[in-house]
């Protein structure tokens, strides 16, 4: 027995100082890991490697866009000529729910406005209103832009960004892992703006169409679990200004 105990206390003795050298093995690393990779001029745009320090939990669909920038609207620069198929992606599944983001009318459509390009709609509201997240996903922007003011954009599980601008507040930072029908700000009337209004849009790398071929925004409902992307979807139409029931090209 003593025997026996001997042997089993020269095991431990042995074994312990190989699990504290791996131990501080590992320390060392993710200490390496959690430096700022993050460059003046690179706009910030971060590598797997800071991901994994930077995003808790799931970071959506890196493996498709391979890039995550938390200071532009658009960095992917996604040429719409190499789309030459149809592409079939899921909008719900189990681990992802939606919820409208407020309830209002549209005040102006998706499309052509004069010579400028109306990239989303634009729901009346009345400033302080609470704005909803559609989908679950993570904040993949969070920031005051000249344009959209104050901003908010979700990257989701389907591959689908989605924008939310001129926020008087916004209630997430970069990172946060949200989950659809959570406060992510409140409408108002910041950036380029001429009253309190949400503006929203649905993005596909980088690239936005028209959000009324998700949702209908009369009842607060999804039109399909499903969407079909090809170069079809990206094509823009002329942008109505709705006002007092009048439509206005």
């Amino acid at each position: 027995m003593v025997k026996t105990l001997s042997i089993l206390f020269l095991s431990i003795t042995i074994c312990v100082p190989s699990l504290a050298q791996i131990d501080a093995d590992t320390i060392e690393v993710i200490e390496d890991d959690t430096s700022d990779f993050v460059e003046e001029d690179s706009f910030e745009i971060l590598t797997a490697l800071d991901t994994i320090q930077s995003i808790p939990g799931c970071f959506p669909d890196f493996d498709f866009y391979f890039n995550w920038d938390s200071t532009r609207i658009d960095p992917y620069r996604f040429n719409l000529q190499t789309l030459s198929s149809n592409l079939p992606i899921s909008i719900l599944n189990i681990d992802c729910g939606y919820s409208p983001p407020l309830q209002g009318r549209i005040n102006s459509t998706f499309g052509w406005r004069r010579r400028r390009v109306h990239s989303g709609i634009d729901i009346k509201l009345n400033r302080g209103d609470s704005i909803f997240v559609l989908f679950d996903g993570v904040v993949r922007v969070s920031m005051y832009h000249r344009g959209y003011g104050n901003c908010v954009i979700v990257r989701h599980y389907s591959g689908i960004e989605t924008l939310y601008a001129h926020l008087q507040q916004r209630n997430v930072k970069v990172g946060d892992l949200i989950n659809a029908g959570q406060l992510i700000g409140l409408g108002g009337n910041t950036g380029r703006s001429t009253g309190p209004h949400l503006h929203l849009e649905t993005r596909f790398l980088g690239r936005p169409f028209n959000p009324e071929e998700l949702i209908d925004f009369k009842t607060g409902q999804l039109k399909s679990y499903s969407l079909i992307v090809n170069k079809e979807l990206f094509k823009i139409p002329r942008s109505k200004t709705i006002r007092r029931g009048r439509r206005r090209r």
